[in-house]
Formats: structure tokens, C-alpha cells, sequence
């Protein structure tokens, strides 16, 4: 139904040449492969084997971003004008509503919601039954805009010129692509709050030293992309916590939840990130900014299983 939606409105945004209509069919548009990738993640958690959610989230993740990069390098070319990059993009739409209209999977959610000692958990507060996982999506979404956005405009400002400033995304993306899957199956074996707690301290302490190794593009760009691999493991790992730590109808409240919550982020993300660019040493004061929420993600983690621990314990 959702992906329904996204093409009518993406036809929509083809057709309507007045502005407003437009922006509102963009708001569809965005809205239904919004909540269609929520339950895509919710699947993807509801199909695991428990102890393995991480490296089916991680897997995911790297699909997800091979096409992402797949469709920037196809709608980068100047020879794509009029209807051809809609087209582009309607057509996986399509052969993905024909798949899923032929795919008769059983209902995930067929037993009794009573049934979930979670549920009630996950309906009221979902943050609260697994504030580990929350504070993992809320810290990723606070970071996402620094690779989509303004890390070309960092490299600007530090004076690499364009061409480098260009390829900030891609080195960004293709962490993001070779290090779900390993750092998924490293889950998988020594557990999810480890390498938690290791990625998040490694994203901040990328954050702290790449001010100091910018001049250097070489190591500049593998920095961003461990750094992106590493950032893009708190996103993974959090949705594969909720897969660890709820089921059934109880799973799906909470993946909504976390979505929120993550939305929430993205939108503040932007303007706190922007506002260190600009305002604290510039414009290196972003990448402390970012520091400042990989620290938190790392702290946060820490108190919240111990406090998990002592709870169990008593």
C-alpha cells in the first residue's frame, strides 16, 4: 500500500508544475517509502533467528546502501532531464509492488497481542522498556546529515576544493556499504551492547581527530569512511536490539517508535550541526558537535545496561 502511494505521488510530482502541489506530492511521496521502510525493518527483525538479528539489520543496511549509490551515480548524469529520472526511479517501485502482490508470506502478527508482557511497554514508552537502542537511533539520526549534507561544505571550508568536496559522500557511503555486514556478523558473535559500545567510541574519536587530519585527503577519507561505517552501526545495531528484545505486535510498536524517534533526531540534526559549523571554530566545530553525540551514545550505553543488569539481578 505505501509504495502504492510513493508512485502515485511521484507520477504526481511529474505532472504538477505548480510549486505548492508539488512540494506537498514530495511530502507523499517521502512520507509512504518512510513508513514502507519501517516495516521493511520490521520484517527483517520479525524473520531473525534470535542472537542474529544483527548481521540480517547489517545485510539490509548494505542493500539498502548499494542502492543508494547505484541510484546517485544513475541520477548524476547531466543527460537525465525530463521524464527519464522519474522513470528511474518508478520502475524498481513498480517491480517491487508486483513482487510483494505475488509474495503470500504468513501474517507475522496473528497471535494475541495480550499474550506480549512487552506490549504495554512498547505502546506507553517504548524508550523506556529499551533506551539503549532508542539513544542508538537518536544518535544516528542527529549525525546523518553531517555525510548528506555538510560534510561537502566542511571540506570547502577546510579548502580541499570541489572535486574533493564531492567525493566526501561517496567515501561516507561506501563505509556505510563495507562495514554493516562485517560489523552485523561481529554482533552476532560477541553480542550487540559490545560492539555497541566499541563503534560509538570509535565514531567519536574519528570526530575528535579529523579537524587535525583534514590537510591529509588521503587519510581524511578513510577516516570518513570507517567513520561512516562506524556511525551507521548505531542505526543497525539499535534495530536489531528491538528485534533482540521484543516480538510480534510489541515489535512492530516499538520499530514505529524508534522510527519517530529517529525522525525527531534528523530534523534537529541539521540545525545543532549547522549551528557548530558556523559558530564553533569553524568549521571544525561540526565534527566536535558530532563527537559531543557519539560520547553521549557511549555514555548512554554504558549506564543503561548497567542499569538493565542491576534490575535483572534484583
Amino acid at each position: 500500500i505505501f509504495l502504492c502511494i510513493a508512485l502515485v505521488g511521484l507520477c504526481a510530482m511529474y505532472f504538477v508544475r505548480d510549486y505548492y502541489y508539488w512540494i506537498v506530492f514530495r511530502f507523499v511521496f517521502g512520507g509512504a517509502i518512510g513508513l514502507f521502510f519501517r516495516l521493511v525493518e520490521f520484517e527483517v527483525n520479525f524473520r531473525s533467528e534470535k542472537g542474529k538479528t544483527a548481521g540480517s539489520v547489517g545485510i539490509y543496511s548494505a542493500c539498502f546502501m548499494a542502492g543508494l549509490i547505484v541510484g546517485s551515480l544513475l541520477l548524476s548524469y547531466n543527460e537525465l532531464s525530463g521524464s527519464l529520472p522519474f522513470i528511474l526511479v518508478a520502475a524498481p517501485i513498480l517491480f517491487c509492488i508486483v513482487l510483494l502482490s505475488l509474495y503470500k508470506a504468513p501474517a507475522p502478527l496473528k497471535q494475541d497481542i495480550h499474550e506480549n508482557p512487552h506490549l504495554n511497554k512498547a505502546l506507553v514508552l517504548s524508550f523506556l522498556a529499551a533506551p539503549v537502542a532508542m539513544l542508538a537511533l537518536f544518535s544516528y539520526g542527529l549525525y546523518e546529515n553531517l555525510p548528506a549534507y555538510l560534510l561537502s561544505v566542511y571540506a570547502m571550508k577546510a579548502g580541499l576544493g570541489e572535486a574533493n568536496a564531492a567525493l566526501t559522500l561517496t567515501a561516507s557511503a561506501l563505509g556505510s556499504l563495507l562495514l554493516s555486514v562485517p560489523i552485523g556478523l561481529l554482533a552476532n558473535r560477541f553480542g550487540i551492547l559490545p560492539i555497541l559500545l566499541a563503534t560509538s567510541f570509535a565514531a567519536f574519536l574519528l570526530c575528535v581527530v579529523i579537524p587535525d587530519i583534514t590537510d591529509n585527503t588521503n587519510v581524511f577519507f578513510l577516516a570518513l569512511l570507517v567513520l561512516a561505517g562506524a556511525a551507521s552501526s548505531l542505526y543497525n545495531l539499535g534495530f536489531a536490539l528491538l528485534g533482540e528484545q521484543f516480538s510480534g505486535a510489541a515489535l512492530a510498536v516499538a520499530n514505529a517508535a524508534a522510527g519517530s524517534i529517529y525522525s525527531i533526531a534528523s530534523i534537529i540534526g541539521p540545525f545543532a550541526n549547522g549551528y557548530a559549523m558556523e559558530n564553533i571554530n569553524p568549521p571544525f566545530g561540526v565534527m566536535y558537535s558530532v563527537a559531543f553525540v557519539f560520547a553521549l551514545a557511549f555514555a548512554g550505553t554504558i549506564i543503561f545496561s548497567n542499569q538493565a543488569r542491576k534490575s535483572e539481578a534484583s
